[in-house]
């Protein structure tokens, strides 16, 4: 029994076999895009904290142990947990005050777990954004 070979597959194992620059110009073709996808796609550059939870007159501050480099006057979203395997929560529109504390409105569950002010507290602060291609190769280094 023979198999039916489709139209297109023989086209193609045509062109490839009989032209010299098709299967070149297809390989150049995918690492090109693989290099514009790389160059376009975009990642938060993170800085992990320890953190000291101090309760304030409009919300909460967190007091990180160092100070952040290279960090704007104010985040959309940090990241606050104990244990990242266990449970994350997400602080939205935080400011940066005078001495360097991460300074934010909680209510609901985070406001329950900063009030238990639990030690050991960790902080991921998106303090940047980077290419992936530039992440990979001019500062992959950990």
């Amino acid at each position: 029994m023979q198999i039916k070979r489709s139209r297109w597959g023989r086209f193609y194992i045509r062109l490839v076999t009989k032209n010299r620059v098709f299967f070149p110009l297809f390989v150049l073709l995918g690492l090109g895009g693989i290099l514009f996808l790389s160059l376009h796609t975009h990642i938060d550059v993170i800085q992990t904290r320890s953190v000291v939870v101090e309760q304030t007159a409009t919300g909460y501050a967190l007091v990180p142990d160092a100070p952040l480099t290279g960090a704007p006057e104010a985040f959309e979203k940090i990241f606050v947990y104990q244990n990242k395997n266990q449970q994350v929560f997400v602080v939205e529109d935080v400011a940066v005050g005078p001495n360097g504390g991460l300074i934010f409105a909680a209510d609901g569950e985070l406001k329950a777990f900063l009030q238990g002010a639990p030690d050991g507290l960790s902080a991921d602060i998106p303090v940047g954004r980077i290419s992936l291609l530039a992440r990979i190769f001019s500062r992959g280094r950990g």
